[in-house]
């Protein structure tokens, strides 16, 4: 029969969970949970302003282990000091005959490592009978006071952010609201005659940049073909008409063009860390693009991360793209929407919603839209309609956008404490465990999680863990 099992609420801040007659003691940072037969689990929290190689992380371990069992003799494991690539690990014993392993797991950040020291304790006959119990113990610690701690979900980030009109300071051709004390550059700018507009705020420290369209960026394109190069126009160049010769791109293919043509040669280690299409908004505003004539209409979102200065940002892309073809003249296409981020993983909220905020609060001016005597008037009120029903439709949408930009943040919150979230397909449950395997199981019935390097359960009452952060 399993023994009884009790959750340890620590006011170090730290919760973690014990069979009923263990103890728990923290001396000088080291979390140590004893049994009744000399079993230890013992768990050291740690952070380094350098950064850390296997030889460093070897050294620290070595360190760690001297100056608290300094009778053990530690040896290397068969197959070497390193396993995955931020694990080291040592294997000891001492006068009173105690196996024990130790690892020590750590990511590199821009402000250094920061990681985890984990060590397994008991006598030899008795350590083999206890990986389950070693297991559910490691996998149930949680730190419950952290400053790097994401907000609640039901505080609003603009909460207490003061905001202030800012008008287009070219032609006076629209307005928004942004944050008071914000940098704010943009307007609407006429490149090679082709009006368009961009709005660019960047936060008083400079970490957060919010973007709403680039007037660097060309607005109007049109797909290669016979005609074009027979007169010498090749993709990459632009027209006389200041028409830009590219491929049609969808919303999803524009957004990543994008972020790769204006980041990519400044930022280190792009990668991708999700994308969604947004055909949900091009059917709900088929009015729009049909009225104008578009024969197709794509939206796109992705997610990214990179490195300026050593430091890791999040950054978030939505673009459309629309089409038109005509019979015997050239295929044009053109972005209808460009908007984005980039902030630090902790401010993507607050990063989020001052995008969503400007673009909620634009509005084109009446008298300027007078003066464009172009303009057809039917145009311009399905433009108005066409940006009223969008907002609405983000505003929509924030819960499930915020939800996925703290499940990235959650997905680096683990790698840097050497955990990883499991996923119970049948219940939908969720679990926190040690990350390094590469399979995970758990009995349902204790409610014990294992894992293993080979696709093979502890036993029939272990259901497959799947490992996903969506």
């Amino acid at each position: 029969m399993e023994q009884n099992w009790r959750v340890c609420e620590h006011p170090e801040g730290f919760t973690l969970e014990l069979p009923a007659d263990w103890k728990l003691t923290v001396k000088d940072g080291l979390v140590n949970a004893t049994g009744t037969n000399l079993e230890r689990v013992t768990i050291l929290p740690f952070k380094f302003e350098a950064r850390l190689d296997a030889g460093g992380a070897r050294d620290i371990l070595l360190a760690i282990l001297r100056q608290f069992w300094s009778h053990q003799r530690w040896q290397m494991p068969r197959g070497g000091w390193q396993f995955n690539l931020n694990g080291v690990g040592a294997i000891g014993a001492d006068e009173s005959r105690l196996k024990e392993i130790a690892t020590l797991w750590w990511a590199n950040t821009p402000d250094g490592a920061t990681g985890f020291f984990y060590a397994l304790a008991a006598p030899p006959a008795r350590f083999q009978s206890l990986p389950t119990d070693f297991a559910r113990i490691l996998s149930s610690f949680r730190v419950t006071r952290s400053g790097d701690a994401q907000p609640a979900a039901n505080v609003h980030p603009l909460e207490e952010m003061r905001f202030q009109l800012w008008t287009d300071p070219m032609e006076g051709a629209f307005s928004v609201q942004v944050p008071a004390g914000w940098q704010v550059t943009g307007g609407l700018f006429r490149p090679n005659g082709i009006s368009t507009a961009e709005v660019v705020l960047r936060s008083p420290d400079g970490l957060i940049t919010v973007r709403n369209g680039d007037v660097n960026f060309p607005t109007k394109y049109t797909v290669p073909d016979m005609n074009l190069m027979s007169s010498g126009m090749w993709e990459g160049q632009y027209t006389s008409d200041g028409t830009f010769i590219l491929n049609y791109k969808s919303g999803l293919d524009f957004a990543a063009y994008y972020v790769q043509s204006t980041l990519g040669r400044n930022c280190q280690n792009l990668q991708w860390l999700g994308s969604k299409d947004r055909a949900d908004r091009i059917q709900a505003l088929r009015w729009y693009t049909q009225m104008l004539g578009f024969s197709m209409h794509t939206a796109a979102e992705v997610i990214f991360s990179c490195e300026f200065g050593g430091r890791t940002y999040t950054g978030y892309q939505y673009a459309e793209t629309a089409i038109t073809h005509h019979s015997h003249v050239a295929t044009l296409w053109s972005p209808q929407a460009l908007f984005g981020f980039i902030a630090p993983p902790e401010h993507t909220r607050l990063a989020d919603a001052v995008l969503f905020h400007m673009l909620a609060t634009f509005q084109k001016s009446a008298q300027h839209m007078m003066r464009q005597s172009h303009i057809n008037h039917q145009v311009a009120e399905a433009e108005r309609r066409y940006f009223e029903h969008s907002n609405q439709l983000w505003q929509q949408t924030r819960d499930e956008r915020w939800a996925s930009l703290d499940r990235i943040g959650e997905r680096r919150g683990d790698a840097v404490s050497g955990q990883t979230r499991v996923v119970d397909p049948t219940t939908r449950q969720a679990y926190k465990v040690q990350s390094g395997s590469s399979y995970y199981s758990i009995d349902p019935t204790r409610q014990v999680i294992v894992g293993t390097d080979i696709p093979c359960k502890p036993d029939w009452n272990f259901q497959e863990l799947i490992e996903t952060y969506y």
